[in-house]
């Protein structure tokens, strides 16, 4: 939306799309559309003109005519808006309609003399050497005479065509110092418009005629007759349109009874301005009459305007005025006239199996038919001739070519037995055209060659080398590989090991033993140098004054202090931690068993077994491991949310699928918690797990039991269309699923599915697989590309590893008991996929991440 800039033009209302009258003005060509018909350019037409007519509003049709406006809303009230013609140069000589061109000459700096090449106008004898014809080039002893005004060769100059195609004249000129300059033309476009082309007079007279308001402009008898057979003609184009299921043509024809009475009325109106009117327009108590004249220039208008269009978009067959788009269709291939005669001619001529002028009447010449089918010879052994099959005969004709018959075999044979002897053979048992073609360089085959089908040998046999490594690289592509040799991973995704997610093969920067033997003092240091402790710069509690440096003191162990002098306050290592915690009294823990508890959660025990090893109680080991997944719960959030998925350089396979946890019930409804899992192959760390919304199912009583309750069912295409465009909209993701209709049906720009069948009988759990992937990932979802436009990927479908990923989820994720509520379920979701983010590393050090992203909101 843009903004009112002040003292300008009021641009509020505008689209993306506002400069497009702007665009069409300059160029001449535009790509806007409305509801009712577009916007087209002309070729090769004059200066780019503009005409609004319709009931517009005078200020609207201002803005839209300089191009501020262009949105649909303007449109409707400046109701027909032309533009024709292409733009010109500002220093070009452009004659207009009783005014003639006139040009004003600049000199030309030394600078712009080399940018556009013109060496030449170094001096006045370079420029006449170099602009006199060939041939006549002047002796030494004719001197360069300037005119008595001055000028070299004389006032009008040389004519010469600029780069961009715009003709100038150049010539020298001599000042009165006797220095001499280079000038050249330019185009003046402030000219003074002559009297009978003043629009201050035109507009005054059409002012006049409609000095009162609300004046009608009617049509005569005569005229709304005529009006009337040109809408019933109008209207029978229409209803041929609909019955030939040409439903834009028809739309557009019957747009054209109002066209019509807009143009009478606009050409009624023209007449007025420019005193060309046939009817009386003084007496302002009558109505303003649009003659029967008038409506006949109208049709003749529209004509011309319809022919463009449909000449344009390529639908001149179809338009109401076949006549008159033909006969422009025809002027503009003037460039092209000698072709069309020849191809004419060559359709028109009988059947010959002489070579002059044919053998053959499909359209094509000879020469050209016989090059395209030795193209396409072949070996007929590794050692035999090559051959020319004559089911070559289908596949040369290209689709520019306009045929007078499609190409049979029968003018193959023709062909063939037009070829002279020098050149090959046909053979009739075999039906193909047997080429002679030497081993050593021969005389009289390239003449032959080059005589009949325009080639020479060399660029031949270079052509059939080069098809030939085209057909074996397409068929090593085409063969299906066998399913061993196409990884489930990718080989440019494996960046997991699977040996080092195995606790027996890693080693953690400190062992259960030394945190039990370390002094104090050297614990703290240790864990404040891998990040599990913070080290403090500001202070916590004021977040403004500085600490000092870790000291002992008598009651409260080892701290830091505060030096602002309002704060002063005791600093303990562990202050304000996400994991461990500071009291006094019976609630106080020691440091460095708190310390030992976060290890044991690092390593995934047991509440019982981190009981025996640290001594102690099961609520205080409770209430740290709750700390420790709460933390976790807002870090892993955040997480997940800024890991983006692929690379955006090549396609990435990924999977998707989701799992139901718990079900709990209430009365006769039974909530489902469920989760659904993003996870790319090959990287464990770019596992996302987004919480659904909370469904239910009813229970169903068929007896005396408690009743069954029914599954949760799949995810619904508003929930994955939601989540999916969140993670891999745009993203350029070879997704693997299963079956559910969501990830079938719902299209996510950048995302292609490929899903398999799980469901019985016959479930598909993994199938080896061609994909043509576009190369341009804002094609993903197109119909049909071109083969340059795809990449072919073979790959193994399948969801096997976010299976297997819920499969540990639901062995060591989640808490043994089934009356766990929400919260907690939620909070081991979170532990179990920050594990799994770091199965390969050291999970104890991998904790300072938390510790970090805590501590940096605190202190932002």
């Amino acid at each position: 939306m843009s903004k009112k800039s002040s003292g300008g033009p009021d641009t509020s209302g505008q689209t993306p799309n506002s400069s497009w009258a702007n665009r069409l003005m300059q160029t001449g060509t535009s790509s806007h559309e409305t509801k009712t018909n577009g916007s087209l350019g002309g070729i090769d037409s004059p200066s780019v003109c503009t005409a609004v007519s319709g009931n517009f509003h005078p200020g609207v049709c201002v803005e839209m005519l300089r191009g501020l406006r262009g949105d649909h809303g303007c449109m409707t009230k400046a109701r027909m808006f032309f533009t024709s013609g292409a733009p010109v140069q500002p220093h070009a000589e452009y004659e207009s309609c009783g005014v003639r061109a006139q040009v004003m000459f600049c000199p030309i700096p030394d600078v712009l003399r080399d940018l556009l090449n013109l060496k030449c106008l170094s001096s006045p004898e370079e420029a006449q050497k170099f602009f006199l014809p060939a041939g006549n080039d002047p002796s030494d002893s004719i001197g360069i005479e300037f005119s008595e005004d001055g000028y070299f060769p004389d006032t009008d100059g040389w004519k010469y065509v600029l780069p961009d195609g715009v003709a100038t004249r150049i010539r020298f000129r001599r000042r009165n110092d006797d220095d001499i300059v280079a000038e050249w033309s330019m185009a003046v476009r402030d000219i003074d418009i002559p009297e009978e082309y003043n629009l201050e007079a035109a507009a005054s007279r059409l002012a006049d005629a409609f000095e009162l308001d609300q004046r009608e402009l009617r049509f005569t008898d005569d005229a709304n007759l005529a009006f009337q057979s040109y809408s019933a003609y109008f209207n029978i184009l229409v209803a041929q349109a609909r019955q030939d299921e040409d439903i834009g043509q028809a739309a557009q024809l019957g747009c054209c009874p109002w066209k019509l009475g807009m143009l009478s009325a606009s050409l009624a109106l023209w007449d007025i301005a420019w005193q060309q009117s046939e009817a009386p327009v003084a007496d302002q108590t009558q109505p303003v009459l649009v003659t029967v004249n008038v409506v006949s220039r109208a049709f003749g208008l529209l004509e011309i305007l319809e022919s463009i269009v449909a000449t344009m978009s390529g639908h001149s067959g179809t338009t109401a005025f076949t006549s008159v788009a033909a006969a422009a269709e025809a002027t503009r291939k003037r460039k092209q006239s000698d072709e069309d005669h020849l191809s004419a001619q060559l359709q028109q001529s009988s059947p010959d199996r002489s070579w002059d002028p044919q053998a053959q009447h499909s359209g094509i010449l000879d020469t050209e038919l016989l090059r395209r089918l030795l193209m396409k010879a072949e070996k007929d052994s590794d050692t035999g001739p090559y051959i020319v099959k004559s089911r070559a005969i289908y596949n040369v004709a290209r689709q520019k070519d306009k045929l007078a018959k499609p190409l049979a075999v029968s003018d193959f044979r023709s062909l063939a037995r037009a070829v002279p002897t020098t050149l090959g053979s046909y053979d009739e048992s075999k039906d193909c055209l047997i080429l002679a073609f030497p081993k050593d360089n021969n005389d009289e085959f390239d003449i032959a060659l080059l005589d009949h089908a325009k080639i020479s040998s060399s660029a031949l046999q270079a052509f059939w080398q080069n098809n030939c490594d085209k057909r074996k690289g397409k068929k090593r592509a085409t063969k299906k590989p066998k399913r061993q040799d196409v990884p489930y991973i990718p080989v440019e995704q494996q960046l997991d090991d699977m040996t080092k997610a195995e606790l027996r093969h890693q080693k953690w920067c400190v062992s259960f033993a030394d945190l039990v033997q370390w002094s104090e003092k050297k614990l703290i240091t240790y864990l404040i140098s891998i990040g599990i402790l913070w080290k403090f710069v500001r202070c916590p509690h004021c977040k403004t004054g500085k600490v000092c440096t870790l000291f002992s003191h008598s009651s409260r162990g080892w701290v830091q202090r505060c030096k602002g002098w309002k704060c002063r306050k005791f600093i303990l290592p562990h202050s304000q931690h996400p994991f461990f915690t500071c009291a006094w009294g019976q609630a106080h823990i020691p440091l460095r068993q708190q310390v030992q508890v976060l290890f044991c959660n690092a390593a995934r025990l047991g509440s019982g077994q981190v009981h025996i090893l640290t001594g102690l109680g099961a609520k205080a080991v409770q209430s740290l491991s709750q700390r420790w997944r709460q933390a976790l719960v807002r870090f892993v959030e955040q997480q997940q949310d800024s890991k983006p998925f692929g690379n955006l350089q090549r396609w990435v396979e990924c999977e998707v699928d989701e799992v139901t946890l718990r079900g709990k019930r209430c009365g006769n409804r039974v909530a489902w918690h469920q989760y659904l899992g993003l996870l790319e192959r090959g990287n464990r760390r770019s596992l996302v797990l987004v919480k659904m919304k909370i469904r239910t199912t009813s229970v169903k009583r068929t007896g005396s039991g408690k009743g069954s309750t029914g599954p949760a069912g799949p995810i619904s295409k508003e929930e994955w269309k939601r989540i999916g465009s969140r993670y891999l909209k745009n993203r350029k993701i070879l997704l693997h699923s299963d079956g559910a209709r969501a990830y079938r049906y719902v299209k996510i720009p950048g995302v292609v599915t490929d899903a398999v069948k799980h469901k019985k009988p016959r479930p598909v759990y993994a199938a080896l697989w061609k994909h043509r992937l576009p190369r341009d990932q804002a094609k993903a979802h197109s119909g049909s590309l071109k083969q340059s436009e795809t990449d072919v990927m073979w790959v193994q479908k399948g969801t096997q590893l976010i299976d297997n990923v819920w499969r540990q989820l639901k062995l060591v994720g989640l808490p043994k008991s089934t009356k766990a509520d929400e919260a907690t379920i939620e909070s081991r979701v979170r532990e179990f996929q920050f594990h799994h983010w770091n199965a390969e590393v050291d999970k104890f050090k991998a904790a300072s991440s938390v510790v970090a992203a805590h501590y940096s909101t605190m202190f932002c």
